[in-house]
């Protein structure tokens, strides 16, 4: 009898820690959370956008940001009403359940609320804030049945998956109100219907399309990232596909275009162009950006994934072992990690490190499982960079507030692990505060030779292989 698999063991896990992460304290419903929330406020108390009238009030108050100000966060739109900058698809999202959490809030007495140090509106954002947590946990449920799936070994799927999420930047933004849980929830929804349902039904597909379709309003920088993911899907559902019949293809074309053209007539109807209100004024992708953002989303010491997960160094590693099997994974993230480390303020704002690349975090963990089953010495370099993984993810989980970058060069959860934290910190280049300079930043050139020894180490072990004549486990799984 075949083991029953382990999703819900990783997605309670997933949970608790997250759920433990934030009653150790966090910066609650600050940079643009807020934002996001006065939109489901205005639509669940005016049945509008206009939110005029909800800063006026101080609505912040409401879900624990009293003296809320706007901030550049608003702006009036083409016809002189105040609406957010920010895409409008999560706070829609948010308002059926910000509406109940509001409801629920206040039936708690203000006593009780006061022995945990809460007024009404933070209990409400902690409410939102558990059940974005939810979401991913359950996502990275969805997640080791696509590893699982991949590999035909589910320790290695639920091993995988828990080091990707449970540590940054899946660990740091799996509890906070920004467009990037619903993407990577989107992402394994995506996985899983591709890779983990043989041949996957038609309400799936259209489901999945639909999902696509609708990502964008959450924030269009996803236009691209949704278009990868439907290659992903038709690539590995390719047989399905060819059996549908045109008219079922057309209402699938149908159900991921359709959203997306609206949110883009709509843009022109309330902003007066096609890419949104924060661009108006100038646009803010560059190509000159592209070299500082790509290096600073993965090594900057403070705002790169690699400062707080080491672990990261195997990507290339594991994509070289995976050879093609995972290629049509590589469309989506791209066409999600070019843009965002084109774009001006490539490290996200103020938020924990790595904010953008989240969505794709699914796609690294399925690398990461296709890479430990294809070499011994993949896991044995996992295991290595594993223990200074969990040190780290145990010191951030007690003090979540060092999660926060505050753009000074230095990473203060780093700087608490003593010698062994100064020296990775030193490994590491601040390409956000030291600009340009990356060619001859030593540090830097430390850390790739790092990543380049593990990946000369993938290709003799991939050539290995080849000699044996393995038949790779992945590759039987795909095909």
């Amino acid at each position: 009898m075949r083991r029953a698999r382990p999703w819900t063991l990783v997605a309670a896990v997933v949970f608790v820690v997250v759920w433990g992460l934030t009653t150790h304290g966090k910066y609650s419903s600050t940079g643009d959370e807020p934002h996001y929330l006065i939109v489901a406020e205005s639509l669940v108390s005016d049945g509008d956008l206009d939110l005029a009238n909800n800063y006026a009030h101080d609505d912040g108050r409401l879900f624990g940001h009293a003296g809320l100000v706007n901030d550049g966060h608003a702006r009036p739109n083409a016809a002189g009403r105040l609406e957010s900058v920010h895409d409008i698809g999560l706070a829609v999202a948010l308002a059926p359940p910000y509406l109940v959490a509001k409801h629920l809030s206040a039936l708690v007495p203000d006593d009780v609320l006061r022995r945990f140090r809460m007024t009404h509106g933070l209990f409400t954002y902690s409410l939102l804030s558990l059940l974005m947590a939810a979401l991913t946990a359950f996502s990275c449920g969805l997640l080791v049945h696509v590893a699982e799936a991949l590999t035909s070994d589910h320790n290695v799927a639920t091993l995988m998956v828990l080091t990707v999420a449970l540590a940054p930047p899946v660990l740091s933004h799996a509890f906070l109100i920004f467009p990037e849980v619903p993407a990577f929830a989107v992402t394994c929804g995506v996985l899983y219907v591709a890779y983990a349902t043989g041949r996957a039904r038609f309400i799936d597909l259209w489901l999945t399309c639909a999902a696509l379709g609708l990502l964008p309003w959450f924030h269009r920088k996803y236009s691209l990232f949704v278009i990868g993911l439907l290659v992903t899907i038709a690539c590995a559902q390719a047989q399905t596909v060819r059996t549908l019949s045109k008219g079922r293809l057309a209402l699938l074309a149908a159900s991921f275009a359709a959203p997306i053209v609206l949110l883009y007539l709509w843009t022109w109807h309330e902003w007066g162009n096609l890419a949104g209100p924060q661009m108006i004024e100038s646009t803010r992708l560059s190509l000159s950006t592209l070299p500082g953002g790509a290096v600073g989303l993965w090594a900057d010491r403070e705002y790169g994934v690699l400062s707080l997960s080491p672990v990261y160094f195997l990507v290339p590693a594991a994509l070289i072992l995976a050879g093609v099997d995972l290629w049509p994974l590589l469309m989506p993230a791209v066409l999600l990690f070019v843009p965002m480390a084109s774009f001006s303020e490539w490290w996200g704002g103020f938020c924990p490190a790595g904010r953008y690349l989240v969505p794709i975090m699914p796609i690294v963990a399925v690398g990461l499982s296709a890479g430990a089953v294809k070499a011994r010495g993949f896991r044995y370099a996992w295991l290595v960079l594993a223990l200074p993984q969990i040190v780290i993810a145990a010191i951030v989980w007690q003090h979540p507030r060092w999660l926060w970058p505050q753009n000074t060069g230095t990473n203060e959860a780093l700087q608490r692990l003593g010698a062994f934290g100064r020296f990775y910190q030193g490994l590491l280049p601040s390409v956000r505060t030291e600009g340009g300079a990356l060619i001859s930043n030593a540090h830097l050139l430390s850390g790739l030779a790092v990543m380049g020894v593990l990946t000369w180490l993938a290709l003799r072990a991939r050539e290995s292989a080849v000699v044996r004549g393995d038949q790779a486990t992945l590759s039987r799984a795909v095909r």
